[in-house]
């Protein structure tokens, strides 16, 4: 079967899924490795891997937006599930079962897992041995690295309300901007409707204590991105955050990213209107480097149709460069669409190339011909790290290694989906994949790599001594309202085995209100899938 199962706690909705100091000095703590997302560690990696392990997620992302047909699409924050390690283990969130994971490194078994109340969709930051997590749910969750428990979390909207959006219960104010944390303060929005209220918060990393808040950023008279058009709204944040030592950045979807000053919260500048209308700024891919801010300019074409689909990028799409101080334009980059920089070089990726450039020069306003070092064909890659002296591509069903000095392939493995997401700790390369997979490559050949399947194993449900009568009560409900598709909210979860028997008999996405944490616990834990190729069940907690 494959249907959805939310079950709540009073008025918290919490998801499940029904279906037949940590501090090392390799760690990649963070998405992309840091507050900057500059997507460089020193760490090395072996010119020749080999797959360690496998985890198969029981379900494959499901992204807040779908892929836009003619376009770049600027929204492609959640279509894997991205990875972040600490400590010797490897985390990351699920938007399809409402989860944070942990799992060992060196061999994929699972450690523990947490529910939160909403899609995540960004990957976890780990500091000091928390792991801070920000749920569609409108809360952020501060975990114990060591075993998942709850410290403390923190509600960022102006109230705990709860709304269907992009097909799945939310808040009215999810936190879409996921969670940076640097020398000891956590940064996190609130919201991404400006008629709703928008929220910026710091808070202390120990305690989750409140420095300042910004609650005024998303009310303001301005122009809009359509031209000719203005009115009273603000900043709408999706995308994750970055930070130099001053600024926040708040990436605003489509659009670019807003500036914050780091000590107070005032917001620096939002210029939201681009200066042109065929090409425009703007994405949830952003990285800085020194004082350029980078971001993605997006050639658009007239809304002369609507189409769903991965569209080719345009030639005209590609990087564009601001001073982060400022706001002015620095460079304009057509055709590069994945970068990193490392000392004097500047990778890039795009038109289905591999290129390194003189950093400096190309500042400077060299033309990108007469600043190149070498160049290396690829094919359409969507994930670029530097890991020591080698850059990690990922691709449309490709991960391949490329040696920084010379452009010269080192290594190429073949996945299934698109790599969208990577990361590198421990002498570890991680590639998260568009179908749910996590695959785990290092310098040992093994003769079978370990895969770790999740395994439907609701026995205790689907039989018992109310097995038949809760069987019996779910299909009198679908044949009473004939309805098998869409939304269904259950007052109570009892046992579990109607909510099993509702979810099995039809293709309903489910939700249940109920008050009992420890009957939430019980149940959560019957439904969850657990993993079998671990030795021993993946369990679960409130």
């Amino acid at each position: 079967m494959h249907q959805t199962c939310w079950i709540g706690n009073g008025l918290f909705f919490c998801g499940l899924i029904v279906t037949a100091s940590f501090s090392w000095a390799s760690d990649w703590p963070t998405y992309r490795h840091d507050v900057a997302r500059s997507g460089v560690t020193s760490d090395e990696v072996a010119s020749t891997l080999h797959r360690q392990w496998t985890y198969v997620a029981p379900h494959a992302p499901k992204p807040a937006w779908p892929e836009p047909g003619r376009e770049l699409n600027r929204l492609a924050f959640d279509y894997a599930y991205a990875v972040t390690i600490a400590g010797g283990r490897v985390y990351f969130g699920s938007s399809a079962d409402h989860k944070v994971y942990a799992i060992r490194l060196d061999t994929g078994q699972p450690c523990w897992s947490f529910f939160t109340e909403g899609p995540v969709r960004f990957a976890p930051t780990i500091s000091e041995g928390r792991v801070f997590v920000a749920s569609d749910d409108g809360w952020l969750y501060c975990l114990s690295a060591t075993d998942g428990k709850l410290l403390w979390r923190f509600y960022g909207g102006a109230r705990d309300e709860r709304i269907l959006g992009n097909g799945q219960m939310i808040s009215r104010w999810p936190l879409r901007s996921g969670v940076a944390v640097d020398r000891g303060i956590v940064y996190f929005s609130a919201g991404m409707w400006p008629s709703e209220g928008v929220f910026l918060y710091a808070l202390d990393a120990e305690t989750g204590a409140v420095i300042w808040r910004n609650d005024t950023s998303g009310v303001d008279y301005r122009d809009l991105p359509h031209p000719g058009s203005n009115a009273v709204t603000g900043v709408s944040p999706q995308g994750i955050l970055l930070a130099n030592r001053s600024q926040l950045f708040v990436p605003t979807g489509r659009n670019v990213p807003a500036a914050y000053d780091r000590e107070t919260g005032k917001l620096l500048y939002y210029h939201s209107q681009p200066t042109t209308w065929g090409d425009r700024w703007g994405g949830t891919w952003c990285m800085l480097v020194g004082r350029l801010l980078f971001n993605w300019r997006t050639h658009v074409a007239p809304d002369i149709d609507v189409r769903l689909g991965e569209a080719e990028p345009d030639p005209n799409d590609g990087i564009v460069a601001f001073d982060a101080e400022t706001f002015e334009l620095k460079r304009d980059f057509p055709g590069k669409l994945c970068a990193v920089v490392a000392g004097k070089t500047l990778y890039a990726t795009g038109r289905g190339k591999v290129t390194a450039y003189d950093f400096e020069a190309w500042a400077a306003g060299a033309k990108p011909t007469d600043c190149m070092k070498w160049e290396t064909p690829h094919g359409r890659a969507y994930s670029l790290i530097l890991a020591g002296k080698t850059l990690a591509v990922g691709g449309r069903g490709t991960v391949t290694l490329i040696a920084a000095d010379t452009g010269r392939v080192v290594w190429r493995d073949t996945v299934d989906g698109q790599v969208r997401s990577l990361a590198a700790a421990d002498g570890r390369l991680l590639a998260s994949t568009t179908d749910g997979q996590i695959l785990c490559y290092g310098p040992d050949q093994l003769p079978t790599p370990r895969v770790h399947q999740s395994q439907p194993d609701a026995k205790a449900l689907a039989s018992g001594p109310n097995s038949q009568t809760a069987a019996a009560t779910a299909r009198q409900i679908l044949q009473t309202s004939g309805q098998k598709e869409g939304y269904a909210l259950v007052l109570g979860a009892g046992d579990g085995r109607l909510l099993y028997q509702l979810a099995a008999q039809s293709n309903l996405t489910i939700y249940c209100l109920e008050p009992d944490a420890d009957r939430v616990a019980r149940v959560r834990r019957a439904l969850a899938p657990s993993f079998t190729a671990c030795g021993s069940p993946f369990t679960t907690e409130l």
